[in-house]
């Protein structure tokens, strides 16, 4: 499985609230099966010059005094903002064993084409208006660019213990493609998984198979029928994992539905496959994902689609 029994790379810049989360970080890591690790971004120098020994020294001493003695990291980078990618890549493909400190060159160019396993967990930035656009949200140029999901943390940085988790669906073959995964993410936390069916403006792209049943169909309630169809699929494919399931369909815009449902219900963890910009608000606002981020007070796991087929 490619979320559980890899890598959890924590992605941090040092800060006080960043460094607050890693408590909350290790147990959740263990529960998933996953590798704690550790990658460290410096403010890099006019040509991106590694910190001084003592500077290294104090980055790896914030992140061993920030974890709690009963964990261990696997490993440490430190890491200059423009090798980030290449660093999360060495990281995910590392063996296990003793905690290292190694440096990362200013590689930029790296293949997201072999899968990798586990995802990236950082406190992100939260941008919004015209400072998101010319800025940028970290978590958004990593989901964008980066070889792994995205599992943001809400503002106080916590994981509490995970019993329910949502996942929207939009039923396109991207969900399709991640739904054996959150199952089995599920079923590592015990989780009962709530599926969650928005109809609304927020169009999701849909497989050619699919587009061709929606065009062949007679009428409103025959596009009904072929949704609750595919929930259905869904829904027996996560009880026949063993994983208790909860069913609903609202109707609305997307990123409000989700939000609204996960405060009705408690819901512990988010996780929704992200299809990027799709409509010039999406550019000026921000996709379905980067909202629910934005607004959600519980972690959001990110799952990347950019390089699977519609």
């Amino acid at each position: 499985m490619q979320l559980t029994n890899g890598s959890l790379i924590f992605v941090t810049r040092g800060s006080k609230a960043s460094l607050s989360a890693l408590p909350h970080i290790a147990p959740f890591a263990q529960t998933i099966g996953c590798h704690l690790k550790a990658l460290y971004i410096y403010r890099a120098g006019k040509r991106d010059q590694m910190p001084s020994d003592r500077e290294q020294e104090a980055a790896i001493s914030k992140i061993n005094d920030a974890m709690p003695a009963e964990y261990a990291l696997q490993e440490t980078l430190i890491s200059p903002p423009a090798a980030l990618y290449p660093s999360v890549r060495q990281l995910a493909n590392s063996h296990n064993g003793a905690l290292q400190e190694r440096m990362v060159g200013n590689e930029t160019s790296i293949s997201t084409v072999t899968p990798l396993k586990g995802m990236i967990t950082l406190l992100p930035s939260r941008r919004r208006g015209i400072i998101r656009l010319i800025l940028a949200n970290d978590y958004e140029t990593l989901l964008h660019n980066g070889p792994l999901p995205i599992l943001a943390l809400p503002p106080n940085g916590k994981i509490g213990q995970i019993k329910k988790v949502l996942f929207p669906l939009d039923l396109s073959q991207r969900s399709q493609i991640w739904f054996g995964e959150v199952t089995e993410l599920c079923k590592k936390l015990n989780a009962e998984l709530h599926l969650l069916h928005v109809f609304g403006s927020d169009v999701a792209p849909r497989s050619k198979h699919d587009q061709e049943r929606r065009l062949a169909a007679q009428g409103p309630s025959e596009l009904y029928n072929l949704d609750k169809e595919h929930i259905r699929e869904y829904e027996s494919q996560s009880s026949q994992q063993g994983v208790q399931t909860v069913v609903q369909t609202v109707e609305g815009r997307a990123h409000s539905q989700i939000m609204r449902y996960a405060k009705q219900e408690n819901i512990d963890l988010i996780t929704m496959v992200s299809h990027g910009p799709r409509s010039a608000e999406d550019i000026l606002r921000g996709s379905t994902t980067v909202r629910v981020i934005q607004q959600a007070q519980m972690p959001v796991l990110a799952l990347y689609s950019y390089n699977v087929p519609a």
